[in-house]
């Protein structure tokens, strides 16, 4: 029973590629305040401005815990993001546009070291947490890939706002990006 449901859930995200509709698949980079991002994803157009991807993004943040000893402590975020994105503007030409949009997060956070330098013990554990995201994306279509029927190669620039209330590092975490989306 417990394999039908979970066939059941992904139905949606998944099984939509097989009526035709526009799919893509982006690679992505960023800067966030302690740190960077790489992002991979894989989306689905339900129709002319509607996108649903999921993501798979790896966060490396940096914080600093003690200044005078030099002391930083990593972090590391695996990150699993269903989103829905809905396109709110679009040129004439429709060469460049703008989407927001928001979804789920499930992420593992990893703690690198768990001592300072002077012994002390950091009161943190690796641990899955769970929250959500908003953002915005702005699209610029860059060329066609002379191979493909539909081939469209887009850059991108992101801005995004992670809320994840269990997480050891801080709740909030704005981050901002760009990269490629090749339409397929």
């Amino acid at each position: 029973m417990k394999k039908i449901v979970t066939l059941f859930a992904f139905i949606p995200l998944f099984g939509i590629a097989q009526i035709g509709h526009q799919k893509q698949a982006e690679i992505s980079g960023g800067y966030e305040v302690n740190g960077f991002w790489g992002k991979g994803s894989f989306g689905y157009y339900l129709d002319e401005g509607s996108l649903i991807r999921i993501s798979g993004q790896l966060n490396f943040e940096k914080f600093t815990i003690d200044t005078a000893k030099g002391q930083d402590e990593k972090v590391q975020l695996y990150i699993l993001n269903p989103e829905y994105y809905k396109r709110v503007y679009t040129t004439y030409s429709n060469d460049l546009s703008l989407y927001v949009g928001g979804g789920f997060i499930i992420a593992y956070e990893n703690i690198e070291d768990e001592f300072l330098t002077d012994g002390a013990k950091i009161n943190a554990e690796d641990k899955l947490i769970y929250g959500g995201n908003i953002g915005v994306e702005l699209d610029k279509y860059l060329f066609q890939v002379p191979f493909m029927k539909h081939g469209d190669v887009n850059f991108f620039i992101s801005a995004k706002v992670n809320y994840l209330p269990k997480s050891d590092v801080g709740e909030i975490q704005p981050n901002l990006g760009g990269g490629l989306k090749l339409f397929f």
